[in-house]
């Protein structure tokens, strides 16, 4: 079995990822304690899936690709959210959970953010683009294949 290095670079992203979400929210003080720290931190671990999903599809591609439309519209979502999020602190005219401080450097973890999310997108889009839209017709005509096999015996 041939694996892709892509995914497991993906996969390290998002832990990546994963670990600037907490210290972005950690700097805001929305995981420094309380119920809003352990609810954060609660809503936040879901984003392990990711990491967890391109570490299986390095691990055996073929078997776990039914799940690369989940992880786009995953993907897509995250983008959609930091989207929204920067167009409310636009609008309200102070910073909010995607600064981790004042000025053009504080903006700096959620572009890394961003950036782990379109690479993500990025490798996804593509695999899905390189084997024509999934493996399903592929696993379908291997089953089919696999039904001729039987040997027939005679009662």
């Amino acid at each position: 079995m041939k694996r892709k290095a892509v995914f497991l670079a993906a996969s390290a992203s998002e832990l990546a990822r994963f670990a600037l979400v907490a210290f972005v929210a950690f700097d805001a003080g929305i995981a420094a304690g309380g119920a809003a720290g352990d609810a954060f931190r609660y809503a936040v671990s879901a984003q392990l899936l990711f990491a967890i999903g391109f570490f299986f599809l390095w691990l055996d591609r073929p078997r776990y690709s039914q799940y690369v439309p989940l992880l786009i519209a995953g993907k897509a979502m995250n983008l959609a959210l930091v989207a929204a999020a920067a167009l409310e602190g636009l609008l309200a005219g102070r910073p909010t959970m995607l600064s981790a401080g004042e000025g053009p450097l504080g903006l700096l973890p959620a572009c890394a953010v961003v950036a782990a999310d379109l690479f993500g997108l990025a490798v996804l889009l593509s695999t899905r683009a390189a084997t024509g839209g999934g493996d399903r017709g592929g696993a379908r005509r291997a089953a089919d294949a696999g039904a001729s096999d039987i040997e027939r015996v005679e009662a």
